[in-house]
């Protein structure tokens, strides 16, 4: 999740709403923190961060709210198709009888789609949203056309990862597309919005997926979501391309470099840092991956392509950070954010949620971690429904309330900001264009 969080920053130009100013004075809500200074000059923005902006400037409000609508049906079907699609993974992997596998596949990967979106927010930093968009429907579509034919456990396991990898970036591009188009003020409200086709397809996946293994076969399932989730994408798709068009012939957009092909492809190889991300992607696929695969080893730990693929990875996280500080002249890592409070609060957050992850798979003990959480999560909100108030003073305030909790609210705390969110409304809308 601190990937995630990562990525989106990353994507997003590190221009989140608490960082945004105008033209030429700090924004409002940072004035009590004077070591932050301003980076939303555009002289700073990738390609794809301007053309977004781009658009947000020439869209109608008519615009924003039809995409907002399809942007929802996107998530909906997106969500259906992950219910049915684990509801079906065991049948798939039992009609070649290899069941044993499934939890291996599915580890595998989650491991490399976690991994993929730092690639992934590099893209659409450099070339644009609607370019992240196709690409992750792409790997959907290749994902369900690999498995609607498939006929051994190996072509299914390499579908299952270009399906689940295509299905994390299409979360992550919407995300970051979102937080595009919305005001910090209203961005949970679209995001709670998306998140609630979960609650029916929590149900209607499983049904869908029965019908169809019992009226037709599994095969017909992932041939049909396949030609769904391209339908239901093409109205955003089309929206973006009409307005990206509408930019560039009024000058929002500057036009094409001029630069010959391989003029091209050298740029991009710097400004997309692919020495880096090759470095970053695969040591962190060679770091984590073994602990999934460890038990399917013949010799588990001591199995030499286990420790090998472990000694691969840590090199290669070593070697990433040496090319960054010393060698990379576009940083594929923002160091930055090493010293953002909110980044930082993220990271110790959820590497808490992480230790209480492996203490239940350790220890077995799931019931008592979640009594725990159950009353820190609820005071947890309160406390943001009480201080994310215009005016809210909450330095002194949170010291005292969270220094009776236990270190995951203090580690909050020390990171918590001062965000008045109604102060920066007005400044986004006339910076942004229409936006939410």
């Amino acid at each position: 999740m601190a990937v995630t969080f990562l990525t989106e920053l990353q994507a997003s130009g590190g221009r989140d709403v608490e960082k945004t100013t105008a033209s030429a004075q700090p924004a409002a809500e940072v004035r009590d923190d004077p070591k932050i200074a301003s980076d939303s000059d555009s002289s700073h923005m990738q390609e794809g961060v301007k053309r977004v902006e781009a658009i947000t400037a020439v869209w109608s409000r008519n615009s924003l709210w039809s995409t907002f609508a399809f942007l929802y049906l996107v998530c909906f079907v997106s969500a259906l198709l992950s219910s049915v699609d684990g509801a079906l993974s065991p049948y798939v992997t039992s009609s070649f009888s290899r069941h044993g596998l499934l939890a291996t596949i599915n580890v595998a990967a989650r491991v490399i789609g976690g991994v993929v979106t730092l690639s992934l927010g590099k893209i659409m930093e450099i070339r644009g949203r609607m370019e992240g968009f196709v690409g992750a429907l792409v790997l959907i579509t290749v994902g369900m056309t690999m498995k609607a034919p498939c006929q051994n456990v190996e072509t299914y396991a390499a579908a299952q990862v270009f399906a689940w990898v295509g299905h994390v970036a299409l979360g992550f591009v919407i995300d970051v597309f979102v937080a595009d188009i919305t005001t910090l003020k209203n961005r949970t409200v679209i995001f709670a919005i998306n998140s609630t086709p979960n609650l029916a397809t929590t149900f209607a996946g499983p049904k869908i997926a029965g019908l169809f293994y019992a009226e037709v076969n599994f095969r017909w399932a992932f041939g049909a979501f396949a030609i769904i989730v391209i339908v239901v994408s093409l109205p955003v798709i089309a929206i973006l391309s009409f307005h990206e068009r509408k930019a560039r012939r009024l000058g929002f957009i500057r036009p094409k470099s001029g630069r010959t092909t391989l003029q091209s492809v050298w740029h991009y190889t710097i400004e997309f840092d692919l020495v880096g991300a090759v470095l970053i992607s695969g040591g962190f696929t060679l770091t984590t991956l073994p602990f999934s695969l460890v038990r399917s080893a013949s010799h588990s730990w001591q199995s030499a392509s286990i420790i090998v693929m472990i000694v691969m990875g840590v090199v290669g996280l070593v070697a990433f950070a040496i090319w960054e500080k010393f060698f990379a002249r576009v940083k594929f890592f923002p160091f930055e954010f090493l010293q953002d409070r909110p980044f930082l609060g993220a990271v110790m957050s959820n590497f808490v949620v992480f230790m209480t992850t492996l203490n239940i798979h350790y220890t077995g003990h799931v019931k008592y971690p979640a009594l725990a959480a159950i009353p820190i999560y609820l005071l947890g909100t309160s406390l943001i429904v009480y201080f994310r108030v215009p005016g809210a003073y909450v330095g002194r305030k949170m010291v005292i309330v969270g220094s009776a909790l236990i270190p995951l609210t203090i580690i909050c705390v020390a990171v918590w900001r001062n965000i008045n969110v109604k102060e920066l409304e007005e400044d986004e809308k006339r910076q942004r264009g229409n936006v939410f």
